[in-house]
């Protein structure tokens, strides 16, 4: 993952002040691809990515709107890690598109099957996966 991230300038310089602000608050300066990756840890860093990949889509007119899909992101895994561990990831992105119809102004589901998700969290829209459409209504 390093290497491949390490192609990308703008990334790189992305995931170097991600790591090293204040959120992390790290003991020494994060300085190379490798460190931030292992910092980070795979999951992590596949949320990371996926965030930056959709902010090309989200419009600057809806900032609240984006602010409001990140609080549920994060609502929604912090509630799947305690009732639904094995839901942890597809709840968190579940809870990030959760408003994605208002922000874009396109079909749900549309977009979704558009981006290849995992059905999983298709199914958690649907309704076909009961724990994940709980956590989206709690959340919600």
């Amino acid at each position: 993952m390093a290497e491949f991230i390490s192609y990308d300038v703008g990334l790189t310089a992305k995931l170097l002040r991600f790591v090293n602000s204040a959120y992390f608050s790290p003991i020494q300066e994060i300085r190379s691809v490798e460190q931030a990756c292992s910092m980070l840890g795979l999951k992590n860093l596949k949320n990371f990515i996926f965030l930056l990949a959709i902010n090309d889509y989200i419009s600057v007119e809806n900032p609240k709107l984006w602010k409001r899909s990140l609080v549920r992101a994060l609502l929604a895994k912090s509630i799947a890690e305690r009732i639904a561990p094995d839901f942890e990831d597809a709840a968190y992105l579940a809870g990030l598109f959760s408003l994605i119809d208002k922000i874009l102004g396109v079909d749900k589901i549309s977009f979704l099957r558009d981006l290849h998700l995992d059905k999983l969290i298709i199914n958690a829209y649907t309704g076909e996966n009961e724990r994940l459409k709980q956590i989206l209504d709690t959340i919600s």
